[in-house]
């Protein structure tokens, strides 16, 4: 089995690439967790909800034109398109997958860590917006 190094992830919001500020991407796919138990149960016992996914990318802050700030701006409390790929320069495949999914983004920090010196970085969380993240595995 081949360990996989991210090193060319690539990730596009609202058709806007910002792979080259982007330092860490994180996925969180799941459903929410609902209480099962009826009076016969001797135990608890959990069963699925409504799908729940969470995408968070930490960016470098740009104030450029096309670039971190200008793009995050302009979809504050919209549903906004969302494209991630493990490797952006290869074709989608099992071992190359592409999530994709429709976001709300309802919070952006541009200067989340402004410290003396520093490059600021903005963490961007995009949260289920009624529909599916959906993993995609062979060629567009």
């Amino acid at each position: 089995m081949a360990i996989t190094t991210l090193n060319n992830a690539s990730i596009s919001v609202g058709g806007t690439d910002l792979s080259d500020h982007c330092v860490k991407i994180d996925i969180d796919d799941g459903v929410t967790e609902k209480d099962g138990v009826v009076f016969q149960d001797t135990a608890e016992h959990v069963q699925g909800g409504l799908e729940a996914w969470t995408i968070s990318v930490t960016l470098r802050q740009d104030f450029g034109a096309g670039k971190t700030h200008e793009t995050l701006r302009a979809v504050i409390n919209t549903n906004v398109a969302l494209i991630i790929r493990v490797d952006g320069t290869a074709i989608r495949s099992g071992t190359n997958p592409e999530w994709a999914a429709t976001g709300f983004f309802g919070r952006y920090k541009p200067l989340g860590d402004g410290a003396v010196g520093e490059i600021p970085l903005v963490e961007a969380v995009f949260k289920n917006a009624g529909s599916g993240l959906t993993c995609l595995t062979t060629a567009s």
